[in-house]
């Protein structure tokens, strides 16, 4: 019996079944093989967990509860437990609340993630570039920007999904998943479990109706399910129309059409699959128009003068430094905040694109004096290409050196690009290489 019966061709639109034998995918995720791959995993993201944390009393018994774990998940017996909401900081410096599953719940839920992965993710669009092998962020980033500039007359819907995770009907993704699913029961079962969950809070227990978990390892992948009907009216569309783009991370996305009336005719039928899965569109991150007027996409600004960080990308940056800095701390930890960040920037820049093609800003200009200052790196500023690490006075210390990437045809005037700090003192010379391969070696190195 299915669970709903209007709208069911959107909602299944894009989604192929995998069969096999009854139950088959439910024995591969209760083998003790698949359950041992799962604890390791566990074990490798407990290292910073608190002595009083319920994990080390759960490894300690591990090798008598693996057998009896494995037995009730083949029977179908094992029920996930009553999720703990504690109240922490984001990333933002907000208070939020955060679900916290216990260990043996965490572990089943990996062990689910390692074999749907394998058969569900290859049936998925290409185009949704979250997924495992597709390239993630950078790879979404560098495909936009070489399509714009090949065609700068393109039309442009670029949105996301208001409040993505906390929205998704469990309803629609249960019946989608019984349909790529058709013979697993038991799955199916477990997988309701994990959406329609028991949370408890100072005492008060509540069911949760609407809407998947964040920082699950199998949230991604259900949530990429999600808008698989999304997907295939794009590639649809795609097919038909070699001059169109479309690309999708998580819940956002970038539609390139190449005329105004197929804009027209195709923002129409997006808004008729987005009510049939009960989202709606970000009406503050949303963009519909001309790709030469320049719109805002996973944190970058594309315009046809070419690729530059989006303000709000650069706004964020300053007041994660800014909270640092009144929390206290070190000028290491800034400097390793910014050598992230400034590594995230470099991996999303086209590998055929010289690092100061993407116009970056004034850097030094987000942060109050001292400045930075750097010592000449040598009588010219233009080479075939080069890392230098130089002596540099910044915020954040005189004893740390700023690797400075020269690339190939820069202007003696040119300001150096900083794309990390270190505290290795010598300069290195490498070979002309794209931007992004330096960035990569420079980051693995230090």
């Amino acid at each position: 019996m299915s669970f709903i019966n209007s709208n069911s061709g959107s909602i299944l639109s894009g989604i192929n079944p995998i069969i096999f034998k009854n139950n088959h995918l439910w024995e591969q995720i209760s083998h003790t093989d698949n359950l041992q791959q799962a604890y390791d995993w566990l074990c490798n993201n407990i290292k910073k967990q608190h002595p009083n944390q319920d994990i080390w009393r759960y490894r300690q018994h591990w090798q008598q509860r693996l057998p009896l774990l494995a037995q009730a998940l083949q029977r179908g017996e094992f029920d996930f437990q009553t999720v703990k909401v504690v109240e922490t900081n984001d990333k933002n410096g907000q208070l939020s609340r955060l679900e916290v599953r216990s260990p043996e719940d965490k572990l089943v839920i990996r062990a689910i993630t390692q074999v749907i992965k394998r058969h569900l993710g290859p049936t998925l669009s290409e185009e949704c570039t979250h997924l495992e092998g597709n390239g993630g962020l950078p790879q979404a980033v560098r495909d936009t920007e070489q399509f714009l500039i090949n065609n700068p007359h393109s039309h442009v819907i670029k949105s996301d999904v208001k409040g993505y995770y906390a929205h998704i009907d469990h309803v629609i993704l249960t019946e989608q998943l019984r349909h790529v699913f058709p013979n697993e029961p038991i799955l199916q079962r477990q997988l309701w479990q994990f959406m329609r969950r028991t949370t408890e809070f100072g005492g008060v227990f509540n069911d949760v109706e609407k809407g998947i978990p964040l920082g699950a390892s199998l949230s991604p992948l259900l949530a990429a399910l999600y808008l698989s009907p999304l997907d295939a009216l794009a590639n649809k569309q795609q097919s038909s129309c070699e001059q169109s783009f479309y690309r999708r991370y998580m819940d956002d996305w970038v539609w390139c059409i190449p005329s105004r009336w197929q804009l027209r005719k195709q923002l129409k039928k997006q808004y008729t699959v987005l009510h049939a899965l009960g989202v709606q569109p970000h009406p503050d991150k949303t963009y519909i128009g001309k790709a030469a007027k320049g719109f805002d996409f996973l944190g970058f600004h594309y315009c046809p003068t070419g690729m530059t960080l989006a303000d709000t990308t650069l706004s964020r940056h300053k007041a994660k430094l800014d909270r640092l800095y009144e929390q206290g701390a070190s000028k290491k930890r800034m400097g390793q905040y910014r050598a992230r960040w400034l590594g995230w920037v470099m991996s999303a820049c086209a590998a055929s694109v010289p690092v100061h093609a993407l116009a970056l800003p004034d850097l030094e200009g987000l942060y109050s004096s001292p400045a930075w200052s750097c010592s000449d790196v040598g009588p010219s500023s233009v080479c075939e290409g080069a890392v230098y690490t130089t002596p540099a006075v910044s915020p954040f210390g005189p004893s740390l050196y700023a690797v400075r990437w020269v690339g190939n045809g820069l202007p003696r005037d040119f300001p150096l690009v900083p794309l990390l700090l270190t505290d290795k003192p010598s300069s290195a010379v490498l070979p002309h290489r794209p931007a992004l391969a330096i960035a990569r070696s420079i980051i693995i190195s230090t």
